[in-house]
């Protein structure tokens, strides 16, 4: 009878042991699920950012190319106005020339034409 009991108590033993020893490795399992479950947020974490860095600098890339772009054709649209105005300003000009010049023939012939009536008449 005592060797049973003692038989009985020795198994108890040996199935708490295992227990616990399956408790135990349980436990380990889900640390290392967590520990890895971790890491692999902050891996991608890391990469989001980088994406996120890679895209804010293309965004700042293109938008100094778009300043660029617009400060050129401002420049081209000054450059057109200025070159108009020069040729208004040249065209009034030598139109001013030619009807000076109309104005000084017209004279001269009216001055011959008085001088070769007075002699006519005289």
């Amino acid at each position: 009878m005592i060797i049973i009991i003692i038989m009985i108590i020795i198994i108890i033993i040996i199935i708490m042991i295992i227990v616990i020893i399956m408790i135990i490795i349980i436990i380990m399992i889900i640390i290392i699920v967590m520990i890895i479950i971790i890491i692999i947020i902050i891996m991608i974490m890391i990469i989001v950012i980088m994406i996120m860095i890679i895209v804010i600098i293309i965004i700042i890339i293109i938008i100094i190319i778009m300043i660029i772009i617009i400060i050129i054709i401002i420049i081209i649209i000054i450059m057109i106005i200025i070159i108009i105005i020069i040729m208004i300003i040249i065209i009034i000009i030598i139109v001013i020339i030619i009807i000076i010049i109309i104005i000084i023939i017209i004279i001269i012939i009216i001055i011959i034409i008085i001088i070769i009536l007075f002699f006519t008449i005289q």
